[in-house]
């Protein structure tokens, strides 16, 4: 049977090809660039008894392919992204075995009945051969972490990240170095610097590629990458952190249990406001304003408030202590991104956070297209682009059930996780006090909300 073309090109099994930093598995060799569309359309079937390296019947295994002699399949592992090198050799002529290619639909780890149709999105699949491309180009093992921004459906950095993170830095372990692809606003800050901080320890080299944004606790992850790689598009931004909880501020006219997150900088800017603005000073005057603070402000969360803006600055200084070693610069880039900046939305590009003196590398036009690329493939699976509308979804229908996508964590080592929220849309009407009469609104149930593997 005559093999595909994009396999032709150098069928053979090679040590070599797919050796990566430490790993001295077998892969599948023959193409400079073979496209994740293609790859899981291709399943290898094995006579029993045939394809042992050893001679003495053991499954061949590979950081690719699973051959199970057993069962006569190649079982295609959620490593789509076939690392190849044409014309290598050093490996086994597939010509020497009697293998046939059957036409197939692959999932992770599985291949699916006759007539069953992946689940998986082209997107993803789109995004794997990427992810080869980037690793091909830096020299790097590849992870992608994505917060959605989609309007109304918006999410953060937060410790639920950590554990599955970890899954993935074990599956691509040993790697000399690591780039991690990060698109987020920010979010929680000791999440952040857990997961830097583990990131580095997986790897000799942490690259930080930024395609549009990473604010925030976001910024604070690059911090502790030995570079960060920045397109034209991308943003960095203040590290001041805000803080939530059950004793912020209410918010007006929201639900009762709905809380105002409480920002470091906009408190130091109030004192500093009277401080400056209005002359006061320290004694009496200071303490009635710091008690008309109290007054909209839990004491406690202003305690917190504090607290944590010595911890961000202490947690900053850490983390640049592999990328910037003067002392100097290092107190200049702090200050700016804590408070001299000015309001946390600001947003620092590439050529003022190089000014800064962080380690800022430019990509070259081939591997911006490809990060281009990526942005587009992770943006049409999240819909970012596209409001979340309870009434749109519902149109002229009572109700309607929904399933929206709103965070990815990836890699070309181990399946993907993405984090889901489903609910139902029920049109209802509702009693608003003071109104004699009902209004139509939206009730969201939510049937499931959290991380699911691919």
């Amino acid at each position: 049977m005559a093999l595909p073309s994009f396999v032709c090109k150098s069928a053979q099994l090679s040590s070599v090809a797919a050796r990566r930093e430490g790993f001295d598995n077998w892969g599948l060799s023959g193409a400079d660039a073979l496209h994740a569309r293609e790859i899981v359309d291709v399943v290898l079937m094995l006579p029993p008894g045939g394809g042992s390296d050893s001679g003495n019947g053991q499954p061949v295994k590979t950081a690719l392919v699973d051959v199970s002699v057993e069962a006569s399949v190649c079982r295609v592992t959620p490593l789509f992204a076939w690392r190849c090198a044409a014309g290598e050799s050093g490996g086994i002529n597939c010509n020497e075995w009697p293998i046939a290619l059957h036409r197939a639909r692959v999932l992770p780890g599985r291949v699916l009945a006759s007539g069953e149709e992946s689940q998986l999105p082209d997107t993803y699949n789109a995004r794997q051969a990427l992810y080869a491309a980037i690793e091909k180009d830096r020299k790097s093992r590849v992870i992608a972490l994505v917060t959605g921004d989609r309007p109304n459906m918006q999410t953060q950095i937060s410790n639920d990240l950590v554990d599955l993170l970890s899954e993935h830095l074990d599956a691509l372990f040993p790697a000399k170095k690591i780039s991690l692809i990060l698109y987020t606003n920010g979010g929680n800050t000791m999440a952040a610097w857990n997961m830097v901080n583990m990131l580095k320890m997986f790897c000799d080299e942490l690259e930080i590629i930024v395609p549009s944004r990473a604010r925030s606790a976001g910024t604070l992850m690059c911090l502790g990458a030995d570079t960060i790689l920045m397109t034209k598009q991308a943003t960095l931004g203040p590290i001041d952190p805000s803080l939530s909880g059950p004793l912020n501020p209410a918010i007006p006219g929201a639900a009762p249990d709905a809380r105002a997150p409480v920002s470091v900088e906009a408190v130091r800017g109030y004192i500093d406001m009277a401080k400056q603005d209005f002359g006061v000073k320290a004694g009496a005057d200071m303490a009635q304003v710091l008690m008309n603070l109290a007054e909209k402000v839990h004491p406690l969360v202003l305690g917190s408030i504090f607290r944590s803006r010595s911890q961000i600055q202490q947690l900053a200084r850490e983390l640049l202590k592999g990328q910037v070693k003067d002392s100097a610069k290092t107190k200049r880039i702090i200050d700016f991104l804590c408070s001299e900046s000015g309001s946390h939305d600001y947003t620092i590009n590439r050529r003022e956070a190089k000014q800064l003196g962080l380690n800022v590398e430019v990509p070259s036009v081939k591997l911006y297209a490809v990060i281009r690329d990526w942005i587009k493939e992770m943006r049409s699976e999240l819909e970012i682009a596209t409001p979340f509308d309870p009434n749109g979804l519902l149109g002229v229908n009572q109700n309607a059930k929904y399933s929206c996508t709103r965070c990815l964590l990836e890699s070309t080592a181990y399946p993907g996780h993405i984090f889901v929220s489903e609910g139902e849309l029920t049109r209802v009407q509702i009693m608003i006090p003071g109104s004699p009469v009902p209004q139509d609104a939206v009730n969201d149930q939510r049937l499931f909300e959290g991380w699911r593997p691919r």
